[in-house]
């Protein structure tokens, strides 16, 4: 089931001593914004429009964080480095 992503994550970081508490609230907030997508697709998302989702107020933390997820492998993050072009995610 698709809405056991979190509960899959949250159980896969608890031997994880790299993930904190940023990590899963922005990982809680992708999945939020791909149910809205019915789980299908990469999610096509902007830092701004994310981060007060995931409570996170600096620019350069919601970075770390997002590729931090991705080089750990509980996310594809394909940034788009272009400010009004959306950056692609995939739930892994």
């Amino acid at each position: 089931m698709k809405n056991m992503e979190i509960v899959n994550f949250v159980a896969q970081t608890i031997s994880d001593s790299r993930i904190n508490k940023g990590h899963i609230a922005l990982y809680a907030a992708l999945i939020y914004l791909w149910s809205k997508q019915n789980y299908t697709g990469p999610l096509n998302i902007i830092s701004h429009e994310i981060m007060p989702l995931a409570k996170i107020s600096s620019t350069p933390t919601y970075h770390t964080l997002i590729r931090q997820l991705a080089e750990f492998g509980y996310i594809n993050y394909i940034p788009s480095f272009y400010r009004k072009k959306k950056s692609l995610v995939y739930i892994t």
